[in-house]
């Protein structure tokens, strides 16, 4: 499996179509009557990106913006073909051949609370397959962005030392997650380590004000600093240490000591979705510059 993220382009449209698909087989009688046998249980999505445009020369305010670096015509200037970025990424899969990692951020975010829900305890089943809710149906997630941690979740008022782990509030995770066109954003949501200790202020900040790892955000007069994408497992309510289970590659979070009964499992976090080429050729057409 690739393990590629496909570059965001300035010229990205905010408008992507997306489209469940499921295989079933159906054997009709001469009376009306249907047999139907479900192939598959977790539906294949057909996701649809447009531009509105690609500039063989486009030009980028700063270096976090640019798609691929390789593409850069200018260094000094920042000048890339986005183009050429887009078909080389293409030709590069091989078409449909290879498949590769979408962050797509029309899915941000998981919340715990709201569409995060990974299953109930019993007292002894140790594995449990991270999922995301779309309203009554629960979907796998294997691509997870984001490392585990433990952080604390923002407080008004909250008296913080350095080298503290916050997660914004679950509103103010659904308040930011819109897309970041102008940056190769890392994922959402991002947790923060305090680098300078103060108490926090009576409003939450503006976390996407800091969207790129290493970049800082002031809250009253504490300092936070960006570490990227979070995985963030609840038993009950409560963040678990990252010591206290695995998380493999394909979702599945292993304890070391199982949940109790009726323990509900949640995560908050980001994820990639696995995607490749519907076909073995593209078209479009270049335009000149920005």
């Amino acid at each position: 499996m690739g393990s590629a993220l496909f570059p965001k382009f300035l010229g990205a449209a905010f408008s992507i179509t997306k489209s469940p698909r499921f295989s079933t087989l159906i054997q009709g009688s001469a009376s009306g009557k249907e047999l139907r046998l479900a192939l598959q249980a977790m539906p294949r999505w057909q996701i649809t990106l447009t531009y509105e445009y690609l500039y063989a020369r486009q030009r980028y305010l700063s270096s976090n913006q640019i798609p691929d670096s390789s593409a850069l015509i200018d260094p000094v200037n920042l000048v890339a073909n986005d183009w050429a970025a887009l078909a080389g990424f293409f030709a590069a899969r091989q078409g449909a051949f290879d498949d590769f990692l979408l962050d797509d951020q029309d899915e941000d975010p998981i919340i715990a609370a709201v569409n995060g829900s990974i299953g109930t305890g019993d007292g002894s089943t140790l594995s449990y397959q991270v999922q995301r809710q779309l309203g009554s149906f629960s979907e796998i997630v294997q691509n997870i962005n984001g490392i585990p941690a433990q952080p604390s979740t923002w407080t008004p008022g909250r008296i913080n030392s350095t080298n503290d782990l916050i997660l914004p509030t679950a509103s103010a995770i659904a308040a930011r997650a819109n897309r970041q066109p102008s940056i190769q954003s890392a994922g959402w949501p991002c947790y923060f380590k305090c680098s300078t200790a103060g108490t926090s202020a009576s409003i939450e900040p503006n976390w996407r004000i800091a969207s790129l790892a290493g970049q800082t955000v002031t809250d009253g007069g504490a300092v936070w600093n960006n570490q990227g994408p979070a995985f963030v497992l609840y038993v009950n309510g409560v963040a678990q240490a990252p010591s206290s289970y695995t998380l493999g590659s394909s979702g599945l979070v292993t304890f070391a000591v199982a949940p109790a009964a009726s323990a509900t499992i949640a995560w908050t976090g980001d994820f990639y979705t696995r995607v490749r080429f519907a076909q073995d050729s593209i078209s479009g057409r270049q335009r000149r510059s920005s």
